[in-house]
């Protein structure tokens, strides 16, 4: 959990977009265009020993894998990026799309998710990730933007969910 001591640079030094530009954008387009395109990439680029191998813009409703990076240890990290301005706890409910019987970022969810959504060479590290995918062999995490404050970090089921590491970056109500 982290609370940036400056709630409206964090969103205009880590993305492309002014503070007026993105308190114009409904949170649809916040998620997409600023969290999920630019600020998610920044944040875990800047990770010691982390590399971004794969982050392509898809729309804030396309339901399909955002981030994959490279962790210090060269594991493979399947990322997933949510921005909410709602006060009430992440939780796991934000993880609300399905494919097929399988929730979003289940093992099944993000196998048919590369092989629907990502073409093959469309990256450089393609082979690779598809085989790590295919062998269970990569870690799970989840950054979540929340413009607003909240009593608790995350709920429960999150915590149940799989994912190996959940960040939660609060603003505080910048974007409004």
């Amino acid at each position: 959990m982290s609370y940036p001591g400056d709630g409206e640079s964090f969103y205009t030094s880590n993305s492309d977009y002014s503070l007026d530009e993105i308190r114009e954008m409904n949170n649809q387009d916040i998620g997409a265009d600023v969290v999920e395109e630019d600020i998610a990439p920044e944040l875990i680029e800047r990770r010691d020993g982390w590399d971004v191998v794969y982050a392509e813009q898809k729309g804030g409703t396309d339901a399909g894998i955002d981030v994959i990076a490279k962790d210090a240890d060269g594991n493979y990290v399947i990322t997933e990026v949510k921005f909410t301005g709602k006060s009430s706890t992440p939780g796991k409910g934000m993880f609300d799309s399905f494919r097929g019987d399988h929730r979003q970022m289940e093992d099944e969810w993000i196998q048919d998710a590369f092989d629907d959504e990502i073409d093959e060479g469309s990256f450089d590290e393609y082979t690779e990730v598809k085989g790590a995918i295919r062998s269970n062999d990569y870690r799970k995490e989840a950054i979540v933007v929340q413009d607003a404050s909240s009593g608790k970090s995350i709920t429960k089921g999150l915590t149940d969910f799989g994912f190996d590491d959940v960040t939660v970056v609060r603003t505080g109500g910048v974007t409004k």
